[in-house]
């Protein structure tokens, strides 16, 4: 007889283990999911701000390069924007195809 009574305490024990746990890990102000989901969003963002310094580090780089030096100014205008010297032509190639 006490082997029928201890199932239904059994059952009781698991719904109620499992009824704690669902509240734990779904419910209240510091719950599981909660924890996992700033944690998740807190590691994407350091990845974001480490390329964001290297992107800043590059754009001072470029910056003291402009500053600094002539020659890399001269070929930032002939690659980029098609200049030449004083009494030079530039000759611009179209990237189509030429019938």
């Amino acid at each position: 007889m006490k082997s029928k009574k201890a199932k239904p305490t059994k059952l009781i024990l698991l719904i109620l283990g499992l009824g704690l746990f669902s509240y734990f890990l779904f419910g209240g102000n510091q719950n599981f999911y909660r924890y996992w989901k700033y944690r998740t969003e807190k590691n994407q963002l350091k990845k974001e701000i480490r390329a964001l310094q290297v992107e800043k580090a590059k754009l001072i780089e470029e910056i003291e390069r402009l500053k600094n030096n002539p020659e890399y100014i001269e070929y930032i205008a002939r690659t980029q924007y098609n200049m030449g010297k004083k009494g030079e032509k530039v000759i611009k190639f179209s990237k189509g195809d030429n019938k």
